[in-house]
């Protein structure tokens, strides 16, 4: 509303199937001449780092589709578990409790992946990471567009913990970086990520969040939504 530009609220969709999913992408979207995807780049609990890959997952499609990308994933726990208690500290949802050994309340579980990835012992799986559920979101999104034209710009300041769909983001976890734009998905990401990364001189996201985020950029790469490498021209 600040540029003059109207709100509009969409309420169909079209459906674009994907490996995992029948994701519901917003009509309006899909018939758009071409997309400016704004995004507030900041940390995210299930994906170590929120950017446009997630904006488009999370910000384009039906509620069904976002909770979708949250519940297909289930972990399960086989034996051999030491009952540590790392995968209860590195839950963001509280799902996760020790009689013994891990017990998950699948009904709260995130789908993150975060136990998966930190247990010691591997004897977490899960059925499909929310990091391939997220970029698989984000494809159908763009196949939806038809190739239409899709540019994207990053605003890495105030880079708060938590995704701004918080009551409370939290305080920012970074300095600012500054504001990146791009045609490139993947690459976007990519160079917020290591940006914030070389300037605090270590993997904030993933020492934040015990996720980390450059396993969406590699799915998302993996799917054809760009490429990793990327040539930074820098302005005032």
């Amino acid at each position: 509303t600040n540029m003059g530009c109207p709100v509009h609220i969409s309420d169909d969709y079209v459906v674009v199937k994907t490996k995992h999913m029948n994701v519901e992408v917003s009509r309006d979207l899909a018939q758009a001449d071409a997309l400016l995807v704004l995004t507030h780049f900041k940390g995210h609990g299930c994906s170590g780092a929120g950017g446009a890959i997630k904006n488009l997952a999370m910000g384009c499609v039906s509620p069904r589709s976002k909770a979708d990308q949250h519940s297909l994933g289930v972990p399960d726990v086989s034996q051999g578990c030491t009952g540590c208690g790392i995968c209860e500290t590195v839950c963001p949802a509280g799902a996760i409790k020790i009689r013994e050994k891990a017990v998950i309340d699948v009904s709260a579980c995130w789908g993150c992946t975060n136990c998966v990835y930190n247990c010691p012992s591997k004897v977490i799986t899960i059925t499909l990471t929310f990091d391939t559920l997220m970029a698989e979101a984000a494809s159908a999104v763009l196949k939806a567009l038809y190739n239409k034209p899709v540019y994207y710009v990053n605003d890495a300041r105030m880079i708060t913990k938590n995704c701004d769909c918080f009551k409370d983001p939290g305080k920012p976890i970074a300095r600012d970086v500054g504001v990146l734009l791009g045609g490139d998905v993947v690459a976007v990401d990519k160079a917020s990520i290591d940006l914030v990364n070389k300037q605090e001189c270590r993997n904030v996201f993933k020492e934040v969040h015990h996720h980390d985020p450059y396993l969406q950029v590699r799915e998302a790469e993996r799917l054809g939504l760009g490429r990793q490498e990327y040539e930074l021209s820098i302005t005032d």
